[in-house]
């Protein structure tokens, strides 16, 4: 006999598990889980993208987790709070802003997982940069874009 598991909620944590190998991270949460009660205030995350989720009211914010809040280490505190930053100038179309911080980013030491998997590249930055680059030369038309379409996971 076989069995499968199907839902929304399997969809999306296989779209999850695809995510962290694009964006070069090991835990990945949604939107969703991100605005449970106190997991904002009790993990140290990083806002990686949006995507478009089936029965949800607009683009989805994906985050990666780094680590406890109470472990987190001052720079990696300064490493999520300016790609945080960056990725408000990157939803508000300040695309050579975006650059700049995500390039400020990349200056950081990566955890151990991220040196030992991808070669010590921020996976999630670098895209970053390379889409508001492109970005800056293709602009998305003027008014709302459609933010989750690049993010596609």
């Amino acid at each position: 006999m076989k069995y499968s598991v199907l839902g929304d909620g399997v969809a999306m944590s296989e779209r999850c598990e695809d995510g962290n190998k694009k964006y070069g991270s090991r835990v990945m949460i949604t939107e969703a889980t991100y605005r449970e009660s106190k997991v904002a205030t009790s993990f140290l995350t990083r806002k990686l993208d949006w995507i478009e989720v089936k029965d949800f009211n607009g683009p989805c914010a994906i985050y990666q987790v780094f680590c406890e809040r109470k472990e987190a280490k001052k720079e990696q505190i300064e490493m999520c709070t300016k790609h945080n930053r960056a990725m408000d100038m990157y939803r508000n179309r300040e695309f050579e802003k975006a650059i700049e911080l995500f390039e400020e980013v990349l200056t950081y030491k990566v955890i151990k997982y991220v040196e030992e998997v991808y070669n010590g590249e921020d996976r999630a930055a670098t895209l970053m940069i390379a889409r508001c680059k492109h970005l800056i030369k293709h602009p998305p038309p003027p008014g709302a874009w459609d933010i989750a379409k690049l993010g596609a996971i």
